[in-house]
Protein backbone atom coordinates (compact mmCIF):
# COMPACT_ATOMS: atom_id res chain seq x y z
CA UNK A 1 0.00 0.00 0.00
CA UNK A 2 0.89 3.64 -1.04
CA UNK A 3 3.02 5.36 2.60
CA UNK A 4 0.92 7.33 4.74
CA UNK A 5 1.47 9.45 7.22
CA UNK A 6 -0.78 9.90 10.35
CA UNK A 7 -2.09 12.96 11.62
CA UNK A 8 -3.98 13.01 14.94
CA UNK A 9 -6.30 15.68 15.61
CA UNK A 10 -5.62 17.12 19.47
CA UNK A 11 -6.32 20.93 18.84
CA UNK A 12 -9.65 21.34 20.55
CA UNK A 13 -10.55 23.65 23.11
CA UNK A 14 -12.19 20.75 25.58
CA UNK A 15 -15.23 23.04 26.16
CA UNK A 16 -17.69 20.39 27.06
CA UNK A 17 -15.06 19.14 29.86
CA UNK A 18 -14.34 22.62 31.46
CA UNK A 19 -11.59 22.81 29.13
CA UNK A 20 -9.62 20.36 29.81
CA UNK A 21 -7.18 19.10 27.23
CA UNK A 22 -9.62 16.45 26.04
CA UNK A 23 -7.01 13.77 23.86
CA UNK A 24 -4.69 13.80 27.09
CA UNK A 25 -7.43 12.71 29.78
CA UNK A 26 -7.06 9.09 31.23
CA UNK A 27 -9.23 6.12 30.02
CA UNK A 28 -8.97 2.89 31.18
CA UNK A 29 -5.31 3.75 32.17
CA UNK A 30 -4.26 5.64 29.26
CA UNK A 31 -4.65 8.65 27.07
CA UNK A 32 -6.83 8.98 24.62
CA UNK A 33 -4.29 10.70 22.13
CA UNK A 34 -1.79 7.23 23.29
CA UNK A 35 -5.00 5.04 22.57
CA UNK A 36 -5.29 6.31 19.08
CA UNK A 37 -1.61 6.43 18.36
CA UNK A 38 -1.53 2.58 19.25
CA UNK A 39 -4.30 2.04 16.59
CA UNK A 40 -2.93 3.65 13.81
CA UNK A 41 0.56 3.08 14.29
CA UNK A 42 0.39 -0.42 12.60
CA UNK A 43 -1.77 1.17 9.69
CA UNK A 44 0.39 4.05 8.72
CA UNK A 45 3.94 4.82 7.85
CA UNK A 46 4.55 7.80 10.43
CA UNK A 47 2.68 9.96 12.66
CA UNK A 48 2.21 13.42 13.40
CA UNK A 49 0.02 15.48 16.12
CA UNK A 50 -1.69 18.41 15.64
CA UNK A 51 -1.44 20.25 18.86
CA UNK A 52 -1.84 24.40 20.41
CA UNK A 53 -0.95 23.29 24.27
CA UNK A 54 0.77 20.91 26.30
CA UNK A 55 3.39 19.99 23.45
CA UNK A 56 5.66 18.63 25.72
CA UNK A 57 3.10 15.75 26.35
CA UNK A 58 1.89 14.99 23.10
CA UNK A 59 5.54 14.92 21.96
CA UNK A 60 6.10 11.75 23.98
CA UNK A 61 3.58 10.00 21.72
CA UNK A 62 5.01 11.62 18.26
CA UNK A 63 6.67 14.84 16.57
CA UNK A 64 3.71 17.93 17.18
CA UNK A 65 2.52 20.79 14.66
CA UNK A 66 1.39 23.49 15.78
CA UNK A 67 -1.76 25.61 13.67
CA UNK A 68 0.06 28.10 11.13
CA UNK A 69 -3.46 30.29 11.27
CA UNK A 70 -4.41 31.70 14.89
CA UNK A 71 -4.90 28.87 17.11
CA UNK A 72 -8.69 27.37 17.41
CA UNK A 73 -9.64 27.69 13.79
CA UNK A 74 -10.81 24.82 13.75
CA UNK A 75 -10.01 21.32 13.49
CA UNK A 76 -8.90 21.88 9.11
CA UNK A 77 -6.27 24.40 10.01
CA UNK A 78 -4.42 21.38 12.20
CA UNK A 79 -5.18 19.03 8.85
CA UNK A 80 -3.95 21.73 6.90
CA UNK A 81 -0.48 22.35 8.99
CA UNK A 82 0.00 18.91 9.53
CA UNK A 83 -0.72 18.34 5.38
CA UNK A 84 2.23 20.41 4.91
CA UNK A 85 4.73 18.53 6.75
CA UNK A 86 3.62 15.17 5.64
CA UNK A 87 6.57 13.06 3.24
CA UNK A 88 3.95 10.55 2.12
CA UNK A 89 1.47 10.95 -0.79
CA UNK A 90 -1.28 10.05 1.76
CA UNK A 91 -2.23 11.05 4.78
CA UNK A 92 -5.24 9.44 7.52
CA UNK A 93 -7.02 11.91 9.69
CA UNK A 94 -7.90 10.72 13.22
CA UNK A 95 -9.56 13.01 16.31
CA UNK A 96 -7.61 12.37 19.22
CA UNK A 97 -10.77 11.75 21.62
CA UNK A 98 -12.00 8.57 19.48
CA UNK A 99 -9.99 5.80 20.68
CA UNK A 100 -11.69 2.99 19.22
CA UNK A 101 -11.11 4.12 15.46
CA UNK A 102 -10.98 1.22 13.34
CA UNK A 103 -7.58 -0.67 12.96
CA UNK A 104 -8.72 -1.47 9.23
CA UNK A 105 -9.44 2.30 8.83
CA UNK A 106 -6.69 3.16 6.30
CA UNK A 107 -6.39 -0.27 4.31
CA UNK A 108 -9.71 0.32 3.31
CA UNK A 109 -10.35 4.13 2.84
CA UNK A 110 -7.16 3.81 0.60
CA UNK A 111 -8.99 0.87 -1.59
CA UNK A 112 -11.46 3.15 -2.13
CA UNK A 113 -9.12 6.24 -3.51
CA UNK A 114 -7.59 2.97 -5.35
CA UNK A 115 -10.23 1.92 -6.94
CA UNK A 116 -10.71 4.91 -9.03
CA UNK A 117 -8.81 5.64 -12.65
CA UNK A 118 -5.77 7.90 -12.11
CA UNK A 119 -7.52 10.33 -13.92
CA UNK A 120 -10.30 10.81 -11.59
CA UNK A 121 -9.28 9.83 -8.39
CA UNK A 122 -10.50 11.67 -5.67
CA UNK A 123 -8.16 13.27 -2.91
CA UNK A 124 -10.38 12.27 -0.30
CA UNK A 125 -12.30 9.28 1.08
CA UNK A 126 -14.05 9.62 4.56
CA UNK A 127 -15.58 7.48 6.91
CA UNK A 128 -18.95 6.58 6.90
CA UNK A 129 -20.93 4.14 9.56
CA UNK A 130 -24.28 4.19 7.35
CA UNK A 131 -26.22 6.46 9.39
CA UNK A 132 -24.00 9.72 8.70
CA UNK A 133 -19.68 10.78 7.62
CA UNK A 134 -17.43 11.10 9.99
CA UNK A 135 -15.35 13.84 7.94
CA UNK A 136 -12.31 13.76 10.10
CA UNK A 137 -11.66 10.35 9.77
CA UNK A 138 -10.38 10.18 6.33
CA UNK A 139 -7.82 9.41 4.40
CA UNK A 140 -6.30 12.40 1.94
CA UNK A 141 -3.97 12.64 -1.28
CA UNK A 142 -1.38 15.28 -0.41
CA UNK A 143 -2.56 17.58 -3.08
CA UNK A 144 -5.13 18.09 -1.12
CA UNK A 145 -3.53 20.74 0.21
CA UNK A 146 -4.10 23.17 -2.59
CA UNK A 147 -8.23 23.14 -2.07
CA UNK A 148 -7.60 23.46 1.59
CA UNK A 149 -5.63 26.30 1.83
CA UNK A 150 -8.25 28.08 -0.55
CA UNK A 151 -11.34 26.67 1.78
CA UNK A 152 -9.46 28.12 4.71
CA UNK A 153 -8.68 31.64 3.07
CA UNK A 154 -12.19 32.10 1.88
CA UNK A 155 -12.90 31.88 5.48
CA UNK A 156 -14.44 28.26 5.16
CA UNK A 157 -14.39 26.06 8.61
CA UNK A 158 -16.45 23.53 8.15
CA UNK A 159 -15.24 19.48 7.78
CA UNK A 160 -18.01 18.49 5.89
CA UNK A 161 -18.39 21.48 3.71
CA UNK A 162 -14.93 21.23 2.98
CA UNK A 163 -15.46 17.28 1.79
CA UNK A 164 -18.36 18.37 -0.25
CA UNK A 165 -16.51 20.98 -1.99
CA UNK A 166 -14.16 18.30 -3.14
CA UNK A 167 -16.49 15.79 -4.19
CA UNK A 168 -14.84 13.39 -1.42
CA UNK A 169 -16.03 9.55 -1.39
CA UNK A 170 -17.38 7.61 1.29
CA UNK A 171 -16.52 4.47 2.70
CA UNK A 172 -19.46 2.09 4.49
CA UNK A 173 -18.01 0.93 7.95
CA UNK A 174 -21.94 0.32 9.04
CA UNK A 175 -22.64 -1.17 12.50
CA UNK A 176 -19.33 0.43 13.80
CA UNK A 177 -21.01 3.59 14.85
CA UNK A 178 -18.97 3.01 18.31
CA UNK A 179 -15.69 3.02 16.45
CA UNK A 180 -15.76 6.83 15.56
CA UNK A 181 -17.34 8.34 18.92
CA UNK A 182 -15.95 10.88 20.14
CA UNK A 183 -15.18 11.27 23.86
CA UNK A 184 -17.31 14.34 25.10
CA UNK A 185 -17.96 13.93 28.65
CA UNK A 186 -17.33 12.40 32.10
CA UNK A 187 -20.14 9.98 31.34
CA UNK A 188 -18.16 8.49 28.59
CA UNK A 189 -15.32 8.13 30.19
CA UNK A 190 -16.92 6.62 32.60
CA UNK A 191 -19.39 4.16 30.69
CA UNK A 192 -17.88 2.85 27.64
CA UNK A 193 -15.52 -0.07 28.15
CA UNK A 194 -11.77 -1.06 26.45
CA UNK A 195 -12.29 -2.67 23.48
CA UNK A 196 -11.91 -6.79 23.40
CA UNK A 197 -8.22 -7.99 21.48
CA UNK A 198 -8.56 -6.94 17.69
CA UNK A 199 -6.97 -8.01 14.92
CA UNK A 200 -7.21 -5.92 11.74
CA UNK A 201 -8.76 -7.37 9.05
Amino acid sequence: MTQITGIILCGGRGRRLGGADKPLQLWRGQTLAARVAERLRPQVNALLISANRNLDAYRLLAPVVADELPPHQGPLAGVAAALRRCATPLALVCPGDAPLVPLDLAKRLHARLAAHPAESSPLVAAAHDGERRHPLHCLLRSEAIGSLDRYLASGGRAAHGWLDSMGAVDVQFKGQEEAFRNFNSRQDFEEIPAPAKEKPS
